[in-house]
């Protein structure tokens, strides 16, 4: 018993929460920040993700114990997105809901004074179990480990949830714990929070909140309770040991009394065994080296290949050299170009300022050292290829799972062929034959796309991109990319225009807008469907990134793969490799993709809350013969449509129908290119040398 005690006593002591800025913050059980039921005007904690598993639902008037799985975010510090889909039945096969949260701090506050922010609960959502508008003021209170916060609310909610003024308060005397009491505008409810502290799992913890009593019968009959993880989504970059700085940023003579060419060769060899290939090393000047490099090993973000080549620089290039210039190619183009002063480089790895710069050497370079890779060798990426449906009235979460193989072999100078073949895995019972989703699953195998593209470098930093082949098994693909973008990179404005030739077997069914015409003749309604028809895509695009934010803004219009018209709209927060994003759409005419509801607006309107992560590490399996690699950008987004009085599914609006071969993702960084990214990341560049082996 004494050693038990003894223990809780040290947890205690290391655990008690020192003064911070703002308190530390969970999701409530209804998604947004917050208490149980009451939100509070301070955000998730910036770079972290929540995902939580809960057990409070209503509907019908009355509060249920189901699942529900929440997934929370922070965009900015002032932004806050979340997500929530509850089951409406004990299991997750049955009728459930899903729903968006969005919550805004007001600027221009005094820290000091006080938070306040608005919010949506259940954003567009029409079965209008959640659905809610709020404000709350918050001010916490450091030196005691204490906030409050009050508001008022105007909710759908048949319980009067936050249906007027409401109220919290929550004390954290421990990292580990706190005790929380609200009043939300209907029952006054009280318990505690809980987390694991930081240090345990590096970054991570275990997050959980306890409704122990509530004045509401509904509330006081069940043991309500969420548990979950909270995690940062962006990676930390090692400590540099001194010793091995030392290595890399002392110049010094590596070949006494030889030739330049002895000096470079020992570069050249340094690059081979960081498995780098198809590179030349030369010289613009005697002082002023420059090497081309193949971006095959470090393709989840070329920053790495940056990070890389420019440390084995620093460490192997001769005792005259003084400045450098660093150019990356895809399939042997030129896509990226840095220079610099090497003095200064070395004098950023002992954590001085960066100083770069994007100016082109002249084109006379005297070239020494040069590697070429095996003759046509592939490229393979991997990763899976998602069908689903999340929180519709046949179950929360349905999918069909299958392998994509992506296969580029690059030909010659900005030319290559593609492949993308499929292989079905698995999927939920509503995707199998007969069930609601079946039209929907993947081929147990099958070749979707079988392409050849040809990019060129245009003057003024554009670049354009060809394409002909097979896509998605039944069409002859003819389209073309072009873009520019900014010496910075910050601003991007591209067009893509594809002509789609239909090349399989016609399609016959019942015209959805035909049944539902009274004035139409039931027979006269059964045609050939859309997905036999010949498409044409013309999407327009401008898109603007923001190093102070770390933050890209893209917005979209034109004519799309279902034939709709209109605008796309999508916000991104990059966290190191993960971006978080939120997107609207608001589109019209389309030909496939609706369910069979009426629409009342002429603009099929959705929100959607997603993220996008790297599949695999960051270096590639590179040998002479093959490269293979994990997806950089596999994304994921949840939707929900607005604007209805039903929650009609639609799939596939606002879709460019592009090859996962184009421009932003194979020649622009997946859209993460120009100095201004570099120096928004320069803490990965600097560690990237010493963190890849």
């Amino acid at each position: 018993m004494r050693l038990l005690s003894t223990g809780i006593s040290l947890l205690l002591a290391s655990g008690f929460v020192q003064a911070s800025e703002q308190p530390v913050v969970q999701p409530s059980l209804n998604g947004y920040g917050g208490y149980f039921n009451v939100p509070t005007a301070f955000t998730l904690q910036e770079g972290y993700g929540s995902v939580i598993k809960s057990n409070l639902t209503e509907k019908g008037g009355q509060y249920r114990d189901t699942p529900n799985f929440q997934f929370g975010v922070s965009l900015w510090q002032s932004v806050e997105l979340s997500t929530r889909i509850s089951a409406y039945e004990d299991d997750t096969d049955g009728s459930s809901d899903l729903s968006a949260n969005i919550k805004v701090q007001i600027p221009f506050i005094p820290d000091d004074w006080f938070k306040l922010a608005v919010g949506v609960q259940d954003l567009g959502g029409a079965a209008n179990h959640y659905d809610a508008r709020f404000i709350v003021a918050s001010k916490y209170f450091a030196d005691y480990n204490l906030d409050i916060s009050a508001g008022m609310g105007k909710s759908d909610s048949a319980l009067d949830r936050i249906d007027g003024t409401f109220a919290a308060i929550k004390w954290q005397p421990y990292e580990w714990g706190a005790l929380v009491a609200e009043y939300d505008a209907s029952s006054t409810n009280y318990g505690v929070e809980l987390a694991t502290p930081k240090a345990w799992l590096g970054g991570t913890q275990v997050i959980s909140k306890v409704m122990l009593g509530a004045s509401d019968e509904g509330l006081g009959d069940e043991r309500f309770y969420s548990v979950g993880l909270n995690f940062p989504l962006q990676r930390q970059a090692d400590d540099i040991e001194p010793a091995q700085l030392n290595i890399v940023t002392t110049p010094a003579q590596k070949v006494q009394n030889s030739d330049i060419a002895q000096n470079l060769n020992l570069l050249n060899k340094a690059l081979v065994r960081r498995d780098f290939e198809d590179f030349k090393i030369g010289l613009a000047t005697p002082s002023h080296i420059v090497i081309e490099v193949e971006n095959s090993v470090y393709t989840t973000n070329l920053i790495d290949t940056y990070g890389v080549v420019l440390g084995l620089i620093s460490q192997y290039s001769p005792e005259q050299v003084t400045d450098f210039t660093v150019r990356i190619t895809q399939t042997g183009m030129v896509v990226d170009s840095i220079s610099g002063n090497l003095a200064q480089y070395r004098a950023f790895l002992k954590g001085d300022s960066l100083k770069l710069k994007t100016q082109a050497y002249a084109a006379d370079v005297n070239w020494y050292e040069n590697e070429d890779s095996f003759l046509l060798k592939p490229r393979l990426t991997l990763y899976p290829h998602i069908n689903s449906t999340v929180g519709t009235e046949v179950g929360m979460l349905d999918y069909s799972v299958a392998l994509a193989t992506h296969a580029e072999i690059p030909l010659w100078k900005g030319a290559a062929f593609t492949a993308l073949h499929i292989n079905q895995l698995f999927e939920s019972e509503d995707y199998r034959d007969g069930r609601a989703f079946a039209s929907g699953r993947q081929p147990d195998s099958a070749l979707l796309n079988a392409t050849f593209h040809q990019a060129f470098n245009l003057p003024y930093n554009s670049r354009v991109l060809f394409n002909y082949g097979q896509f998605d098994q039944d069409f002859i693909q003819t389209s073309i990319e072009a873009d520019w973008i900014s010496n910075n990179g910050a601003h991007r404005v591209s067009v893509y225009a594809g002509d789609y030739k239909f090349d399989g077997e016609e399609v016959w069914g019942w015209d959805r807008n035909c049944v539902n015409d009274p004035n139409t003749m039931l027979i006269q309604c059964y045609r050939k469907m859309p997905q036999g028809s010949d498409r044409k895509v013309q999407v327009a695009k401008y898109r603007y990134y923001s190093s102070d934010l770390d933050s890209s803004f893209l917005i979209k219009y034109g004519k799309y793969w279902s034939g709709d018209k209109g605008w796309h709209l999508i916000a991104s927060r990059h966290f190191d490799d993960v971006e978080v994003n939120f997107s609207f759409k608001a589109t019209k005419g389309a030909l496939s993709g609706l369910s069979a509801f009426n629409y009342e607006d002429d603009y099929q309107k959705q929100v959607g809350i997603g993220f996008t992560v790297p599949l695999g590490p960051r270096k590639d399996f590179n040998s002479r013969y093959i490269n293979i690699r994990g997806r950089a950008d596999w994304s994921y987004v949840l939707h929900t449509l607005v604007g209805e009085e039903h929650n009609g599914l639609t799939f596939g609006l606002a879709d460019e129908a592009r090859n996962f071969y184009n421009l932003s993702n194979h020649f622009n960084n997946f859209d993460r290119s120009g100095l201004s990214y570099i120096y928004q990341n320069q803490d990965r560049l600097r560690s990237a040398y010493f963190e890849l082996r």
